[in-house]
């Protein structure tokens, strides 16, 4: 079936016609899709495409649930995100002035924090981001959106998980370790941390990966271990175990540190 693109009612809301998903679709634009298809609108099927979409560099962006403007150009980005905060304002009593958007000098590769999360695929621990609205992770640790080098850091921990055969944690089997690995960006020093989500406190070789891992990435200035013991959605719970260096790094904005 064909169907047309009228307006962006949201900026994070998949909008709907005729129960079908249209999300990434831009206004004006028109698309061919399957009658019975929920999944987001991808540029193979836009007939008529905006002059605001643009390519998009990240092989997963379309199942990926970490970002939503990539097929966007800044400019457009830009406005729409100003519009939908005006929007917001305006329903205020008080109508503060709301002043234009900054654009940013570097669209990509600028997040400071990253979460990895693990999963076991033909028998390798596997290190990616969940496919939207799902619990499912896509293997990936090339995010167009994080840091470069925390990227470069998830591939060296995927490689040293397997090379010393950590598994994934598995909440069916109640099997494995690995949980997540988050990483933390200071900017201003240019130190990253690095956090181990552990089901349990079992770690073995956790002390040979740590040194691997700080030896191909001196940045890397210290090293945790957050431990769960229960099944949960969030990430870090209160338990932690320190593994390498001071437990923290430190970044600093303007005249705070």
């Amino acid at each position: 079936m064909k169907i047309t693109c009228l307006k962006l009612v949201r900026l994070t809301q998949s909008h709907c016609t005729n129960g079908i998903i249209t999300k990434y679709m831009l206004p004006g634009e028109e698309a061919i899709i399957d009658a019975v298809s929920k999944q987001g609108v991808s540029a193979s099927q836009i007939m008529n495409p905006s002059p605001h979409r643009v390519s998009v560099p990240c092989p997963i962006f379309y199942d990926c649930g970490g970002c939503d403007f990539l097929h966007i150009d800044v400019q457009e980005q830009c406005r729409m995100k100003h519009e939908f905060v005006v929007n917001r304002v305006n329903s205020l009593s008080s109508k503060p002035q709301v002043l234009p958007m900054i654009e940013s000098v570097e669209p990509f590769h600028y997040r400071h924090k990253m979460v990895a999360s693990a999963t076991n695929r033909k028998q390798q621990c596997r290190l990616g981001l969940y496919r939207e609205h799902t619990k499912t992770i896509i293997p990936f640790t090339r995010c167009f959106i994080q840091d470069q080098e925390g990227n470069a850091i998830l591939n060296t921990i995927e490689m040293l998980l397997n090379q010393y055969k950590i598994k994934a944690h598995d909440d069916c089997t109640h099997q494995g370790i690995i949980k997540h690995i988050l990483l933390r960006k200071s900017y201003a020093a240019n130190d990253f941390l690095v956090v181990f989500v552990t089901q349990g406190d079992l770690f073995p070789n956790a002390k040979k990966i740590g040194q691997a891992l700080i030896k191909k990435h001196p940045n890397v200035k210290t090293i945790l271990q957050n431990i769960h013991h229960k099944k949960t959605s969030f990430v870090l719970l209160d338990q932690e175990k320190i593994l390498y260096g001071k437990g923290y790094i430190e970044d600093v904005i303007e005249d705070i540190r």
